[in-house]
């Protein structure tokens, strides 16, 4: 039994609040976090890798006299538990405990200590001879059924199932090659999210390739577009035998006019951003928009653009030769999406965040990024030879991950 109501103390070791207790019941859990809606707020330039939901602490008791305290950590950067990094994941808290939200551990340090022991109530010399009732029935547990859906594995995976009982059924041919679309680009939005690292509704992501379809499917950008970009003697370019020719074309009526296409998405959540800030989720406060944010707004506007790219123009071209050869290209096409569109947008989106991440608006990086993911494209697009467009593939991954991991380290979230 329990002496007395189960409670936890945190005290800040340093900071401004250095040598305030505060205490917690077992009804409460503490969330901490640069979000303003924290239990215990950390916020200011000194707390910058400090997530705006960065972690939470709960009080987890069964039915059989059994309790602990426990920290989950949900951050970009992690948590030092009395100096070991612990990330994305879940530990039980002891007395003593030190948890540190700085690699230094030089700014921001909370002792954790529970005031109250469990008393275990097992005889001398005997040992449980049954299972509790929240191991037999672990929904028995406050908070375990969400802390289950809330794992990064559990929505791809229902989606997985409810994919594979549609290919099962679906009424023709069409529907199936639809149908795998779809659930292939739910993958690569579940893949641009979890490799940002941000914690943004899922909603966002799919709207934003939504938002791409239908201004694709509207035409006019697109076609506005095409008169600018695409000229007589560049889509001769585009159709030429010789590289320099063609790498101009590609250069300019593929990188240049889709890689612009595909970040109106991005430009209209600039436009927006008052709107989205009111919303509290990652990447987005103090009316800046962090740089990570706007690459994956960018990599999921890219998702809907291969969506209808290869739906209904590079599939159909193919299944003209049969429709297994055509199903065949509907898997790599999005696949190597991460290294192909997804990856141009991913870097102009980068440039588009530092030109209007600081007071100065700078046209210039805008200028920069574009030309640099419009060149990737067209060298894509224009070499021949499978190894060396195979090196331009590579090189855009690793140009798209250099620059979200600086970002991610270098930018709120």
């Amino acid at each position: 039994m329990f002496q007395q109501e189960p409670e936890i103390k945190i005290t800040f070791l340093s900071g401004p609040r250095k040598g305030q207790t505060l205490t917690f019941k077992e009804e409460d859990e503490i969330t901490i976090g640069r979000d303003k809606s924290s239990t215990i707020v950390f916020d200011g330039p000194e707390n910058k890798s400090v997530s705006r939901k960065h972690a939470k602490i709960w009080f987890y008791g069964g039915l059989t006299g059994f309790f602990v305290w426990q920290f989950g950590d949900g951050s970009t950067n992690g948590t030092y538990v009395n100096g070991n990094k612990l990330l994305n994941d879940e530990l039980d808290l002891n007395d003593g405990d030190v948890l540190s939200f700085t690699k230094d551990r030089q700014d921001i340090k909370i002792s954790i200590s529970s005031t109250h022991q469990q008393e275990k109530q097992v005889d001398a010399g005997r040992q449980d001879t049954s299972p509790s009732f929240t191991k037999l029935v672990p929904t028995a547990n406050p908070g375990f059924l969400k802390e289950v859906i809330d794992q990064p594995f559990f929505i791809p995976a229902i989606c997985t199932v409810l994919a594979a009982i549609f290919l099962f059924v679906a009424p023709s041919f069409t529907a199936y090659t639809i149908g795998l679309g779809i659930y292939l680009a739910l993958m690569m939005l579940f893949f641009v999210k979890a490799v940002s690292g941000l914690n943004v509704p899922f909603w966002l992501l799919g709207g934003t390739s939504v938002l791409s379809i239908v201004l694709l499917y509207i035409w006019i950008p697109w076609l506005l577009l095409e008169l600018i970009f695409r000229p007589s003697i560049i889509l001769d370019f585009m159709e030429s035998k010789t590289f320099i020719q063609q790498f101009i074309g590609h250069f300019v009526g593929a990188g240049l006019m889709e890689e612009l296409f595909k970040v109106i998405p991005v430009f209209a959540f600039i436009a927006l951003k008052n709107r989205f800030a009111q919303m509290n989720f990652s990447g987005i406060g103090d009316g800046k928009i962090s740089p990570v944010l706007l690459m994956l707004i960018g990599a999921s506007s890219a998702v809907g653009f291969i969506f209808v790219e290869t739906l209904f123009q590079y599939v159909p071209e193919a299944a003209e030769q049969g429709e297994v050869f055509g199903l065949a290209l509907l898997i790599p096409r999005f696949i190597s999406g991460i290294a192909g569109h997804i990856g141009f947008s991913g870097i102009f989106s980068y440039y588009i965040g530092l030109a209007f991440y600081y007071k100065n608006f700078n046209p210039k990086l805008l200028i920069i990024g574009w030309v640099l993911a419009s060149v990737l494209h067209g060298l894509w697009n224009a070499i021949p030879n499978i190894i060396i467009s195979s090196s331009v593939a590579i090189a855009t991954f690793t140009i798209f991950m250099i620059y979200l991991i600086k970002a991610k380290k270098s930018f709120p979230t």
